[in-house]
């Protein structure tokens, strides 16, 4: 599954790639299952970038200097894994869930040349999740002055509307994820105000998503330190605009958030193949059994009872993602833990919000 990064130059993305890809392992350590990334080339971008971000907290100065964005279109080859099912002492190896990020510079959506604008448009619509990186900051200072040079909404609207509403199909996720939010995400209001400015914004998104099978999540991204905050802003002699940030002495490198980017997408996916599967009863048949599954959950065997309506009422598909993750799972205990945490108790509120498609992450 192709999952395309879309913002403006030096907003962040690989940032939140990165810091996503460190949290979501350390979050997920008790329950075996890692994310990991194939290619030395790749994992070596990534490990760079994180101590960049170090980098810029631990320079001894007060003021934040932003990262440099990305120079050329990257995809990173990541895949779910576990280790293997031990069966009457014999390790059974389980088959591991590709996932693809595309990144690519930000200039390729406003000052690329037509070949890679056609790229950035070919990798659209190979792709089903959209992560929609914005910088926060531009959005909300000075009620979004610099929202439409900064940050390029009608062209990113283009692209996604485009995509979604010519469809008819396919089920899509859309995650917006501020960046530079610190100064937004310190309190409920902020909060609330920087939501409504996304739905604001982006609301043609939004619209064609509620007509469609799309669900469209906010999910903020701290990849530096919480108490990080916009200072000041101020334009220099050839139109350029500089935001400059604060940090506390002796800040470290203290990530948040950025790994419920990855929940949201996992709980779609998971969802996505269920979905799918092809039902071998009755209606009236698949819907006593799945009455016996909420039976059998009060009861604490929830997703055993899935996984036993999955094989006795659904013919799997046999290639692609959905038998991929089959494979993966399996039936052992600590898939009903990991279920509770990323598809069950997904955040729903401020910072975050699903906007719409609950019902296809849930």
């Amino acid at each position: 599954m192709q999952i395309m990064l879309i913002g403006p130059t030096s907003v962040g993305k690989t940032s939140v790639l990165a810091t996503m890809y460190h949290l979501f392992n350390k979050a997920m350590a008790g329950y075996e299952i890692r994310l990991t990334n194939a290619g030395n080339r790749m994992r070596g971008s990534l490990t760079n970038k994180i101590s960049e971000l170090k980098h810029v907290l631990a320079n001894g100065t007060t003021e934040l200097n932003v990262t440099q964005g990305t120079r050329n279109a990257t995809t990173f080859n990541f895949s779910l894994e576990r280790p293997p099912l031990m069966v009457l002492g014999v390790p059974q190896a389980r088959t591991p869930v590709p996932i693809e990020f595309f990144d690519f510079p930000g200039g390729y959506l406003t000052g690329g040349m037509d070949s890679e604008t056609d790229a950035v448009r070919q990798a659209v619509n190979n792709s089903i999740v959209f992560v929609v990186v914005i910088d926060a900051a531009a959005m909300m200072h000075n009620n979004g002055e610099y929202h439409d040079q900064i940050n390029s909404p009608d062209t990113v609207i283009d692209f996604l509307y485009s995509r979604i509403s010519a469809a008819p199909v396919d089920r899509f996720l859309v995650v917006f994820v501020p960046v530079k939010s610190e100064t937004y995400i310190a309190d409920t209001n902020a909060q609330l105000e920087m939501i409504a400015a996304i739905e604001d914004y982006y609301s043609p998104i939004i619209s064609v998503a509620k007509g469609k099978q799309t669900a469209v999540v906010i999910a903020p991204a701290v990849t530096l330190n919480a108490r990080v905050s916009l200072s000041h802003v101020e334009d220099n002699d050839v139109g350029e605009t500089k935001f400059t940030f604060q940090k506390p002495a002796n800040s470290v490198w203290e990530p948040a958030y950025a790994d419920y980017v990855l929940y949201y997408i996992l709980s779609f996916l998971l969802k996505h193949f269920r979905d799918n599967l092809q039902p071998k009863l009755k209606r009236e048949e698949a819907k006593k059994s799945l009455e016996e599954i909420r039976i059998q959950r009060a009861s604490g065997n929830f997703f055993k009872s899935v996984l036993a309506w999955f094989k006795e009422t659904v013919e799997p598909v046999r290639h692609g993602v959905g038998d991929t993750l089959l494979k993966l799972f399996g039936e052992d205990d600590d898939l009903e833990r990991l279920m509770a945490d990323v598809v069950e108790k997904l955040p729903t509120d401020p910072p975050f919000k699903i906007i719409c498609g609950h019902s296809l992450l849930k």
